[in-house]
């Protein structure tokens, strides 16, 4: 998604600056992929759509003056029309009913800056003021682009705000702010441009801070980060024995563990639960089959907000501990 978002704004920049019509259409093109990939993106561009004419003195010189624009927008529109009607019946099934997870108010600005700084003080810190002399620069330098980026990311915040009341609300959906961030954080390096006046100082810096990430780069990408059931079928695999049953919560946990972990390989069953309804309905008929319960705790919290259903397995169930993110119980 960031890449697709990313030449989109590199076009949008293009556009603005060079007011060719190809780099329009380059725009709506990557700017509906970006899309494509991820929901969220439609309101930045938007947001991008409505600034143009304030970037370009359209707004001056009427329709005439933004036809290119138009035609950027028609791109978009084509490209992501399917995908937009997709989008407004599942955001209409999202705010029919009160949020169980997620974060909610003015903890969404404070959980995403701290998600997009990689969850580390350091880097956090380093990165606003970075930010924010950046910006400073910037707006003396090209006022236009700094309100650009300035409005994008307090209206996508204000947005976000509103949205959480309604919706779950991830701080991942605000990484779509990355490239925004990363182009003042860019300017930051302004501050050094009197005291050098050739490109290998800000190679230098840019070396530098390469390093000073490697560290946290080198823990991203040696430990596993989101929960894996592909590590963790073939774990099961090995515990599990004929006629054995594996129940995983949520219910819809069925589907991509099934693409890893195949029943008939090991002659077990495999259910999905999501209450304790389904398990009661399960249990009726094991008989005397052992049961594997293989439980997403963060994700059957929407379901079951109080883990009722985790509490009553406690009473029933041995724990097995954790393993690639899941808590894993065995029928007593």
């Amino acid at each position: 998604m960031l890449f697709f978002l990313s030449l989109a704004f590199f076009f949008y920049g293009k556009a603005i600056q060079e007011r060719r019509r190809v780099q329009w259409i380059a725009f709506g093109i990557f700017s509906s992929l970006a899309f494509w990939t991820h929901f969220y993106v439609l309101l930045i561009v938007v947001l991008l759509f409505l600034f143009s004419p304030y970037l370009m003195d359209s707004l001056k010189t009427g329709i005439n003056g933004m036809k290119d624009i138009l035609v950027g927008l028609l791109i978009f529109l084509l490209v992501s029309l399917p995908l937009i009607f997709v989008m407004a019946h599942l955001f209409i099934i999202r705010i029919s009913s009160t949020p169980t997870y997620g974060v909610q108010g003015l903890d969404v600005i404070r959980s995403s800056l701290i998600a997009l700084a990689g969850y580390d003080a350091v880097s956090l810190s380093v990165s606003a003021i970075l930010f924010f002399v950046g910006i400073f620069f910037l707006f003396f330098k090209n006022r236009k682009l700094s309100v650009l980026i300035l409005g994008t990311i307090i209206i996508t915040f204000l947005i976000s705000i509103f949205l959480s009341t309604r919706m779950p609300m991830e701080p991942r959906y605000l990484i779509v702010l990355l490239p925004f961030f990363l182009l003042c954080i860019g300017y930051s390096t302004c501050m050094f441009s009197k005291y050098a006046q050739k490109e290998i100082v800000i190679l230098v810096l840019v070396v530098i801070a390469i390093l000073i990430n490697v560290p946290s780069l080198q823990i991203y990408y040696s430990n596993y980060t989101y929960d894996d059931l592909r590590t963790l079928s073939a774990q099961i695999g090995k515990e599990t024995q004929q006629n054995d049953i594996i129940i995983l919560m949520p219910a819809y946990m069925l589907h991509p563990f099934n693409y890893y972990y195949h029943s008939k390989d090991f002659g077990t069953i495999v259910k999905g639960a999501s209450s304790t309804d389904d398990l009661i309905k399960i249990l009726s008929k094991k008989g005397n089959s052992k049961i594997f319960y293989i439980i997403s705790e963060e994700n059957l919290h929407a379901a079951d907000p109080n883990l009722e259903t985790v509490k009553w397995l406690n009473n029933r169930s041995q724990s097995m501990g954790r393993f690639m993110g899941y808590l894993i119980l065995v029928s007593a």
